[in-house]
């Protein structure tokens, strides 16, 4: 977690976290056009934890991929073809959660149901487990935060989750594709003599048995430092 605190006067200091989870791992091919020359503003970046600036806050909440990851598994285990709004209402009405006390619970959970079934290839048949993941993760935040069986914090009691909705999603994504294109036309003209050259790493090891591998080297440096003796003790 990355962590900084500003003091912009002496009544108002803003800070910010960054978390990246531990199952995150770098793939050079993915990021490959990542516009790297500036900058992207925040309010861009694709968060696991979308927060539209009011309503539930999802961050401490159940982890929306764990959540549907969850559920894929039940229902292969169910041997269960296609998910009904039974079974996602008992996903989501467990414990203490929001959606299992919560004034016109039924329509509610009615709602988001309809809402992620309209992701399936057969809407009218439903979803199947393989196409869970087709559904983005901004919208599973809601059945993650509202179902999660451990109920409400106190500053979220009465609150619901609200969605990052398609429009402000595209306005996001069209600001990073137009970063694109603009990365993609610098690279067409070659870069005058006088230009700063880069000193940041580019390329680094993709997949998990090379991240661990270069982990693990790094730790071996680290003990062999730790190792040798200081020059006051020479």
């Amino acid at each position: 977690m990355l962590h900084q605190v500003e003091k912009l006067g002496d009544d108002l200091q803003v800070a910010v976290s960054w978390m990246f989870l531990p199952e995150t791992i770098y793939d050079e091919e993915v990021c490959k056009e990542a516009p790297l020359e500036e900058d992207l503003p925040l309010a861009v970046m694709d968060t696991l934890y979308m927060y539209t600036g009011k309503g539930i806050i999802p961050q401490g909440y159940a982890d929306p991929r764990m959540f549907v990851d969850g559920l894929a598994r039940r229902m292969k285990e169910r041997k269960v073809e296609y998910l009904t709004l039974d079974a996602f209402t008992s996903e989501v009405s467990r414990g203490g959660a929001i959606l299992a006390t919560v004034k016109d619970r039924k329509k509610k959970i009615k709602k988001i149901f309809k809402l992620l079934t309209s992701y399936a290839s057969n809407p009218d048949r439903g979803l199947r487990s393989e196409e869970l993941h087709k559904i983005p993760l901004r919208l599973w935040c809601k059945p993650a935060a509202e179902g999660d069986d451990e109920g409400p914090l106190p500053c979220d009691v009465g609150q619901e989750y609200e969605f990052c909705d398609d429009a402000e999603f595209k306005k996001m994504d069209d600001y990073v594709r137009q970063q694109l294109s603009k990365t993609a036309a610098a690279s067409r003209n070659p870069p005058t003599p006088e230009a700063p050259q880069p000193t940041h790493r580019r390329v680094y090891p993709s997949g998990r048995s090379s991240a661990l591998a270069e982990a693990a080297a790094a730790r071996q440096r680290a003990s062999q430092s730790r190792q040798r003796p200081r020059p006051d003790e020479l």
